[in-house]
C-alpha cells in the first residue's frame, strides 16, 4: 500500500524540471523506479542530480536489500531518521 505522500512525491517525478531529469537520464530509472514502487516501497524518486534512486520506507535495511537485488540494484548509502529523537544516523555502504 503507498502512502498519500508517497503518491505525490511520485506524480512530482514526471512533472516540469523533475520529467526532463528523468527524460535525460532515459526512461531504464523509470523502470527500476516502477518497480520499487510495485515492491511496495512508501517513497520512490530521484535524486535532485541523477541518476541514483532515492527511497524513504519504513521498512528494514534488510527487506528492502532484499528487493532491491530481485531487481539487480544496491544501496549505495543509507540514513535512519528516529521520529521520536529526530536523529540521524548514516552508513555508506
Amino acid at each position: 500500500m503507498h502512502s498519500t505522500q508517497g503518491e505525490i512525491i511520485w506524480e512530482i517525478e514526471f512533472r516540469g524540471s523533475k520529467r526532463a531529469e528523468v527524460e535525460h537520464h532515459g526512461f531504464g530509472i523509470y523502470r527500476y523506479m516502477a518497480m520499487l514502487r510495485e515492491a511496495g516501497l512508501e517513497f520512490v524518486g530521484m535524486s535532485s542530480v541523477g541518476p541514483s534512486i532515492a527511497i524513504i520506507s519504513t521498512r528494514g535495511k534488510k527487506e528492502v536489500s532484499e528487493i532491491l537485488d530481485r531487481i539487480g540494484l544496491k544501496i549505495a548509502g543509507s540514513f535512519m531518521i528516529s521520529l521520536r529523537t529526530g536523529s540521524i544516523c548514516c552508513s555508506g555502504d
